[in-house]
């Protein structure tokens, strides 16, 4: 089989964008004439926009459908845009999200072939509407290869992980332009604290966050820049409130910053400390060492990727670990809060003599 137009669907979020791209770079050294395409929704579009591997970006306007109403986007806007789908003739589809919004976008589109997951990872009713069903052995644990396990109903048989990014050169001079204005030269080394992250069970306290800062300055000399997504400004303020007045100068809010600014803002980062959240999984993916704290999911399946040092620390002894719920039944999660930040400054710490 030499399919000529195959479509990638994995919609959100950022993370699993990062986690699918290994499936793209095996696709494309697989069907190196292939007209690949991706289709994304808004959030994470930007992170593959200019990607020299995608021949298309498409974004799914489902957020645009929500705001109005899906009664009133039904007669017009959705029914042009999979009319629009259905003339770009798609030979094959492979959704890598395993949800029903997911799987209906193929089925919606004619496209003939549409592989997705089996078994549990195929949630909801999505595997209704797939014509191959791959269900990646229990062997296979991280998301990462089950994502390039679907690629078997391909006759792809890689199992290579390769983050492959677009160029981010003149995201680089803006993010560097806008630390200088903050006294950060080029050359300073900077430990990256990210307090936010989607899940309850997901965040490790965003007061450990800054008193770890403030060890990192303390103990080992390096200034510190506390990382922020839209809605958890909080946070950051949170933690800077726990460091010391006469350390404050070392530790730095990070500037405002679109995904593509995040990811050239990497360049600047000896290491990445933070949960099972996007910008972590990005900053591995883009070859940073990182330092992962894990609660409610579990790191043998959604854990950093990346080709540089990776610490992940957990409390596999709480019971109720993994929980894989978004909220804890008995907050404050004590998967989280058993981990110090003594214990997370000797992860940095590690990490960093590593990379010297």
């Amino acid at each position: 089989m030499n399919p000529k137009r195959v479509l990638l669907v994995r919609l959100s979020a950022l993370g699993d964008v990062v986690h699918t791209l290994p499936a793209l770079a095996a696709l494309r050294r697989a069907m190196p004439d292939a007209h690949l395409a991706w289709m994304v929704e808004s959030l994470s579009a930007p992170l593959l926009e200019g990607h020299p591997m995608l021949n298309e970006l498409i974004v799914y306007p489902r957020a645009q459908w929500q705001r109005q109403g899906y009664l009133r986007s039904l007669p017009g806007d959705i029914r042009r845009f999979f009319g629009e789908m259905r003339h770009r003739r798609f030979d094959i589809a492979v959704d890598f999200q395993g949800l029903t919004k997911s799987a209906l976008i193929p089925w919606l589109s004619a496209i003939p072939v549409r592989i997705g997951f089996g078994g549990e990872d195929g949630r909801e009713i999505s595997q209704w509407f797939y014509t191959a069903r791959l269900r990646p052995p229990h062997t296979i644990c991280h998301v990462v290869h089950r994502n390039l396990y679907l690629l078997t109903g391909l006759g792809i048989t890689e199992q290579a992980a390769e983050f492959p990014f677009p160029d981010l050169s003149t995201e680089r001079k803006e993010v560097s332009q806008r630390l200088e204005q903050q006294g950060i030269g080029a050359d300073k080394r900077l430990v990256f604290l990210n307090p936010g992250a989607g899940w309850e069970t997901k965040r490790w306290p965003a007061e450990y966050f800054g008193r770890l800062a403030a060890l990192i300055v303390r103990e080992i000399g390096c200034g510190v820049l506390l990382t922020w997504g839209p809605g958890e400004e909080a946070l950051v303020e949170t933690a800077m409130g726990e460091v010391p007045a006469d350390l404050r100068r070392q530790v730095h809010r990070a500037p405002p910053t679109t995904v593509r600014e995040f990811a050239a803002l990497l360049n600047h980062c000896s290491v990445m400390v933070g949960g099972d959240t996007g910008p972590v999984h990005l900053a591995a993916a883009r070859g940073v060492p990182v330092v992962g704290i894990y609660g409610g999911s579990d790191p043998k399946r959604n854990g950093p990727r990346g080709a540089a040092q990776i610490q992940i620390l957990a409390n596999p002894d709480v019971a109720c670990y993994p929980c894989w719920r978004v909220y804890c039944d008995n907050p404050p999660p004590r998967c989280l809060t058993t981990i110090t930040p003594e214990a997370v400054l000797e992860a940095v710490r590690t990490v960093l003599l590593g990379t010297v």
